[in-house]
């Protein structure tokens, strides 16, 4: 079809693509000299587009779906019309061209459309009401806002609803601060997705390799995702809990158990952006930080030398160090704990999943399960060293402490058939130990040898990242 305009000094229909020539010649025939300089003016706007808009806009007329009309100024009186009869609508687009300087402000362009592409409103009515209201443009994306404002606004949150309790304050901190792939396994029948800061380290080599992933991040707010160098487990939450585990006892000793080392004091930039990392995605606690270093830590003065300087930054990085000057309370989760880990409360912690009572199965099951929790009772009296209840619950979930938010999936014992041992493995990302149980054929080895193999076991963190 062909799109056309009407002259408003002749009255003819004239095709866009000759409106150009004809405008020149039109205006000249029907005005005085006097008047032809402001006319001019009126449609000097169209020598300001270009061919190749004219051209194209002619061409893709014939598409079936609605096409945007070109605008020049962002407040037209625009005419959609069958016929020279229109009826005038004042409406609002957005400006896709540049305004000529010369363009008036309050111009008006008659269009001919067919209703074919144009269709009409109910009720017959020729004037179409266009919206191009903004609110799209409004919507403000989380996750492009500065971790800044993101913290001002979780603080203000926090005083407003009385929030006192560290634990849920580091919850909701979590919640505004954390993105991409969700942390932890919470439904073992769903995969996780979501991007992730991938990182690589070496486990015998930790604190160097970790600095040096740490460093190249350039979004910290995104769910760190750990691969060990040379082992082949995914990370879907407990090698990432075992990396800050490991990552948080080097620091200790090295940055820490001897005062602040001045002499490093441009490693504590990350090593402040590890203990917000760790505090923020399930990892340790930090809680090697004596009273007056937290009390200096924490504090609105100049900080006393700069190394402190450097640790504030890093934790700021996340807030964190905001988040400990405004909130108090939180500082609470920082503060060393008396809580030591029992036969009884890892048994509690352990649930076995039993086969059906009274079968074969369940029988086995009871045999090496007995074992195990006589296993336990000579590693809690000092006898199978150097392993640690602690130590177990790090080979079973990553971390040798219960997390402050607790568990998504509680930790659990499996029983499996043996392949060629009854070497114990695990799934840290699913909190799951793997006890091999006896067979027909092949019987449980008497305690000693079974526990030489659970010693083996449990203190080879390969094992655990099954």
């Amino acid at each position: 079809m062909l799109i056309t305009e009407i002259c408003r000094e002749c009255g003819q229909s004239i095709a866009i693509s000759e409106l150009r020539a004809h405008c020149e010649s039109c205006i000249g025939e029907h005005q005085a000299p006097s008047e032809k300089t402001d006319e001019k003016n009126e449609v000097s706007f169209l020598e300001d587009l270009p061919d190749p808009l004219v051209e194209t806009f002619t061409e893709s007329i014939h598409m079936t779906e609605p096409i945007p009309i070109p605008i020049i100024s962002s407040s037209q009186n625009i005419v959609f019309s069958d016929s020279p009869n229109a009826i005038t609508g004042s409406i609002t687009f957005p400006v896709t061209e540049p305004v000529p300087a010369s363009a008036p402000a309050n111009s008006e362009i008659v269009v001919v459309l067919d209703r074919s592409v144009f269709p009409s409103q109910s009720g017959g009515n020729n004037e179409f009401q266009l919206s191009t209201e903004a609110e799209t443009l409004k919507h403000e994306d989380n996750h492009t806002e500065s971790i800044s404002n993101i913290v001002v606004k979780a603080i203000k949150y926090c005083n407003e609803n009385y929030i006192e309790d560290p634990v849920e304050i580091l919850k909701y901190l979590q919640s505004v601060l954390v993105t991409g792939r969700k942390l932890d396994i919470v439904d073992l029948t769903e995969a996780l997705e979501g991007d992730t800061n991938y990182i690589c380290v070496d486990r015998s080599n930790i604190l160097e390799t970790a600095f040096e992933e740490i460093k190249g991040l350039q979004d910290l707010r995104m769910t760190l995702e750990v691969q060990f160098y040379g082992e082949v487990a995914a990370d879907f939450g407990g090698p990432r809990k075992e990396f800050f585990q490991l990552a948080l006892l080097e620091i200790k000793e090295k940055y820490f158990d001897h005062g602040l080392r001045q002499h490093l004091s441009e490693d504590y930039l990350v090593v402040g952006k590890l203990l917000a990392l760790s505090i923020l995605q399930n990892g340790k606690l930090p809680r090697f930080f004596d009273e007056d270093l937290q009390n200096n830590l924490f504090s609105d003065l100049p900080a006393e030398s700069s190394c402190l300087t450097n640790l504030r930054a890093g934790l700021d990085s996340l807030g964190l160090y905001k988040v400990g000057i405004s909130l108090p309370t939180f500082r609470y989760l920082l503060q060393s704990s008396s809580v030591k880990l029992t036969v009884k409360s890892l048994i509690n912690l352990l649930c076995p999943k039993f086969a059906e009572e009274g079968s074969n199965t369940r029988r086995y099951e009871n045999s090496v399960y007995a074992a195990f929790t006589k296993y336990l009772r000579e590693v809690a009296s000092g006898r199978r060293m150097p392993v640690t209840l602690n130590q177990i619950l790090q080979f079973v979930t990553g971390a040798s402490e219960e997390p402050v938010l607790g568990y998504y999936i509680h930790p659990s014992i499996e029983f499996v058939a043996p392949l060629k041992s009854f070497l114990p493995t695990s799934n840290t990302c699913s909190n799951a130990l793997k006890l091999p149980r006896p067979t027909a054929d092949m019987p449980l080895p008497v305690h000693t040898d079974l526990f030489k193999l659970y010693d083996h076991g449990f203190s080879n963190s390969y094992f655990g990242l099954f």
